[in-house]
């Protein structure tokens, strides 16, 4: 993903020093293609720092590979295990319903007497 990021960043300079060298041409009168051209720039610039900043902090957190292998020995215990969760959530919403409910019962009884 980062090479497609790292070309995108590259189109974005080359387009700001594009326009940049349009704007001081004789032809060139109007005042966007120098306004287009630092806009490209400070969004190459931005975009840059910001991948750049990123990968750094990505290459400094020590991963532990061996980690996620014992979590998840392969996609299909990932798949289980996180239907497990969803499965496990839901009948305890189910649950907390129907106590909810007869707890409900049990306070209407109360009140009758």
């Amino acid at each position: 993903m980062v090479p497609f990021l790292l070309v995108g960043y590259l189109f974005q300079l080359y387009n700001a020093y594009t326009l940049w060298k349009l704007a001081y041409t004789s032809t060139t009168h109007e005042w966007q293609v120098f306004v287009l051209s630092i806009i490209f720039f400070i969004l190459f610039f931005g975009n840059f720092l910001t991948t750049l900043s990123v990968l750094r902090e990505k290459f400094r957190e020590k991963t532990r590979p061996i980690l996620l292998k014992e979590k998840y020995q392969s996609f299909k215990t990932f798949l289980s295990r996180n239907y497990y969760r969803r499965s496990r959530s839901f009948t305890q919403l189910y649950y907390r319903k129907e106590q909810f409910t007869k707890y409900e019962d049990i306070k209407k009884e109360f009140k009758e007497k």
